[in-house]
């Protein structure tokens, strides 16, 4: 079990449930694992953890060694891996990968479009990849290189009011939206605690023996960030707009509410 910092760490649960979005089918075995991930839920560990768990390879390695490999991981379709392919159904087993909404929208504006404090000088961590103009593009707004952090949150907010939240960047796109999650999930569970980077095991035993069957399984698991890396939203506006950002997620994903939307429904 990781130890838990309020600071330092970002819950995100991992859930088996009968969903699509890619399967695979181990090689000798009747049976399909499909699996879903959305960006920001800790996507890039649980992608490297997959390709481990399927070929037994590092994907660095892979991606090192093997000039046909994807530079980004996360075209799963690309590892040219025999069994692997899109899927329009549920698997025998389905991985969904989910985070705490409030934490992945944080997590999502300091890496992708903070502005400094005060300025408009760009601060967000990805320099590479800067998603400011696109999702200011979506609402027709002027175009901007960096957001504060209340503009970001009135921005996802109108989105969601003119029902143009499923046009946004998958950074910034709901995670019900980008994968759908069941309502009725079986009542027999196992709860795996462990960080997100040690998903490895837990995978390849899922995948290569499909062992759990189409029973339901949480993996609760401490994704920790750097202390001096993890950003919290400073004014109580933009926490109450994400709350009402979020409000459509939370009713269907299976995490309980930021304590923050909780305690402002009681004021």
């Amino acid at each position: 079990v990781c130890p838990r910092s309020a600071m330092a760490a970002a819950l995100i649960t991992v859930t088996l449930v009968l969903q699509h979005f890619y399967q695979y089918s181990p090689p000798g075995q009747n049976v399909t694992v499909s699996f879903c991930f959305c960006n920001k839920c800790g996507s890039s560990s649980f992608v490297a953890a997959l390709y481990e768990a399927i070929t037994g390879t590092e994907i660095r390695a892979a991606i090192a060694e093997n000039p046909k490999m994807p530079r980004n991981p996360h075209n799963v379709l690309d590892w040219d891996i025999p069994g692997l392919a899109a899927a329009r159904r549920p698997g025998d087993v389905h991985i969904g990968l989910v985070r705490d909404p409030i934490s992945r929208y944080e997590s999502a504006f300091r890496s992708k479009v903070m502005c400094c404090p005060n300025t408009t000088k760009p601060c967000f961590q990805d320099s590479s990849n800067p998603l400011a103009p696109r999702l200011t593009r979506v609402l027709g707004q002027p175009r901007k290189p960096c957001m504060g952090e209340h503009q970001y949150a009135q921005t996802l907010l109108q989105a969601k009011r003119q029902h143009l939240a499923g046009q946004l960047d998958p950074h910034f796109k709901p995670q019900h939206l980008v994968c759908p999650h069941g309502h009725r999930l079986p009542a027999r569970t196992v709860a795996l605690i462990g960080d997100a980077k040690t998903l490895g095991p837990t995978l390849r035993q899922v995948v290569q023996r499909a062992a759990f069957g189409n029973r339901t399984i949480d993996l609760k698991v401490e994704h920790a960030t750097s202390p001096d890396h993890y950003y919290t939203f400073r004014w109580p506006a933009t926490f109450r707009a994400l709350c009402a950002v979020a409000r459509d997620e939370y009713a269907v994903l299976p995490l309980p509410r930021h304590p923050r939307c909780a305690a402002f429904d009681e004021q």
